[in-house]
């Protein structure tokens, strides 16, 4: 019993841990958030939890089953990503996939939050939509200057090409999954959830 209780509370503090991924690197003082060009959306993904912080999270690109990769989103970490306005859709890796589509409007910035829960090995995550209300709210500012700015580093690509496989299985399988959902239970970005400007 007194080792199960140690095993748990070992589960538990590394599940806690917050560590940064080593594919991801601290992003320049000078790394430009600006309003996004002609033709451009920008999307923000963030993690304001050290939850779960041992487990890293994947995020790709799947729009029309072509897998691109975005960034790893660690603990208390934000990218930016660059992409063209329309429909596009990402999937988060972690225990298993989950699945969010969106549709951009150009010109405008969008803030994902990627959620850690808990799973029976390691943490699953969740890609959840925010929109322009809760962007503009104090809870929400709150946990975007919490996290600090990352973006890919040199080896991101190779690690990606070495585990596609993986990833594509995990899409195929988050599409499924995402397909079974009744409509109203979808995880979606709609073109009105954007802003003009991007948070400070």
């Amino acid at each position: 019993m007194r080792k199960l209780c140690f095993l748990l509370a070992a589960i538990v503090c590394l599940m806690a841990t917050g560590c940064a991924s080593n594919l991801m690197r601290v992003a320049p003082p000078d790394f430009a958030r600006t309003v996004p060009a002609d033709g451009e959306a920008h999307v923000v993904f963030l993690r304001s939890t050290s939850f779960g912080g041992a487990v890293q999270a994947p995020v790709i690109e799947a729009t029309g089953g072509q897998l691109i990769f975005v960034a790893v989103v660690s603990a208390n970490t934000k990218v930016l990503h660059k992409t063209t306005p329309g429909e596009h859709a990402y999937v988060v890796g972690g225990e298993d996939s989950s699945l969010l589509k969106a549709d951009f409007e150009a010109g405008k910035v969008y803030y994902i939050k990627v959620e850690p829960h808990f799973g029976l090995w390691k943490a699953r995550f969740t890609l959840d939509p925010v929109t322009a209300q809760q962007a503009a709210s104090p809870e929400f500012k709150k946990d975007f200057d919490r996290c600090k700015w990352y973006e890919n580093g040199p080896d991101t690509q190779k690690w990606f090409q070495d585990n596609i496989a993986s990833l594509r299985s995990k899409y195929e399988t988050s599409l499924k999954d995402y397909n079974a959902m009744e409509l109203e239970k979808r995880p979606v970005i709609k073109p009105g959830y954007g802003l003009a400007d991007p948070l400070p």
